[in-house]
């Protein structure tokens, strides 16, 4: 599992306070992680516009304008000036080393959206609505730094926001990167070190992103088994019968021995679909919710009170009675209608 943050500034400011590290130095791992990701995947001389804002999103632009010059053709474009003390300092910089600014955008091979970063906290005016709609035309290879631009704090798009192939984000994940809205615009996720490893730079979270080493999925190595041995499985079925079918073949590739439907009707389903209007004696877990439909409380109560592992789902969600009645271990599965 990886830690995932709401916002990584109270991070930023822990290096600098508890490791005397500077907002420099994080700043040149930022760049340094962009300008090694440009090195490894795009070939040299190849033209690289890097659009910046004004706060230290655009900072981080214009430090990879800097470590990339003369290795590749670097367009630097500030449409907005800047405005924070680092954005200052990196453009004296990149000034002092002879890298001029373009003043429009410009046809390239890899674009770098440098604008506003994981801090956005207002909508878009008009010109950065215009500006970021003019970059995801181009047809180019498209880089975000930290978070794609347009994306807010809380993972929403109120007008457009930068489409890239790949985000860089910056020292750890961010909540808002993983939003429904935000599965269209931030590609692969690349997370950069900023002078420390991840282990030192988190603290402590309750978000995790899940991995696939997480799942520990129940594999047949053992000869001397049967059926039994893997569990059984009850999917309680309702009114909409297709979801609870679904269930079982799911519950049957995912590695349980047994699986009965639970139904008070009989039921036109596969042989290896066992039937029931009961739950079985020997049942090991239960699925219910699925196209549950309307269905008697009073046994829906007494199927949660059951001590027995459970998977919930769909229409259960509308019940208030879940959490009061559940009793053992249990897993929700809710699509975001649900869980709100």
């Amino acid at each position: 599992m990886k830690k995932v943050f709401d916002e990584v500034g109270t991070l930023d400011r822990r290096c600098y306070e508890e490791f005397a590290l500077s907002e420099d130095i994080l700043m040149e791992h930022a760049a340094s992680s962009m300008a090694k990701f440009c090195e490894d995947k795009f070939e040299e001389k190849s033209v690289v516009l890097i659009v910046c804002g004004l706060g230290n999103n655009g900072a981080d632009g214009i430090a990879l304008a800097r470590l990339l010059y003369k290795k590749f053709d670097v367009k630097l474009y500030i449409p907005f000036g800047v405005k924070s003390q680092m954005a200052q300092l990196q453009l004296k910089r990149v000034k002092l080393l002879g890298i001029e600014e373009i003043n429009f955008v410009c046809s390239c091979d890899v674009v770098v959206d440098c604008l506003f970063g994981s801090g956005l906290n207002k909508d878009l005016d008009e010109s950065s609505i215009e500006l970021l709609k003019r970059v995801n035309y181009l047809d180019a290879y498209k880089i975000a730094c930290d978070i794609p631009s347009g994306i807010n704090i809380l993972g929403q798009i109120h007008s457009v926001a930068f489409k890239a192939h790949t985000t860089i984000t910056m020292g750890a994940y961010k909540n808002s990167l993983f939003s429904d809205s935000a599965k269209n615009y931030v590609g692969e996720i690349i997370v950069a070190d900023l002078g420390v490893q991840r282990d030192v730079y988190e603290s402590s979270s309750n978000t995790f992103l899940l991995e696939k080493s997480d799942m520990n999925l129940p594999f047949r190595k053992d000869k001397n088994s049967h059926k039994g041995t893997f569990g059984h499985v009850s999917i309680i079925m309702g009114e909409k019968c297709g979801a609870g079918r679904i269930a079982c073949d799911a519950a049957f590739k995912f590695g349980a021995g047994l699986v009965t439907a639970v139904c008070h009707k009989e039921l036109n389903l596969p042989y290896h679909i066992m039937q029931s209007h009961f739950i079985p004696d020997n049942c090991t877990s239960i699925a219910i919710g699925m196209g549950l439909g309307n269905y008697e409380i009073e046994e829906i109560k007494n199927i949660l009170a059951l001590k027995i592992p459970k998977v919930i789902d769909a229409d259960l969600f509308y019940e208030e009675l879940i959490l009061e009645t559940l009793n053992k271990e249990f897993v929700l599965t809710p699509h975001p209608k649900e869980f709100c």
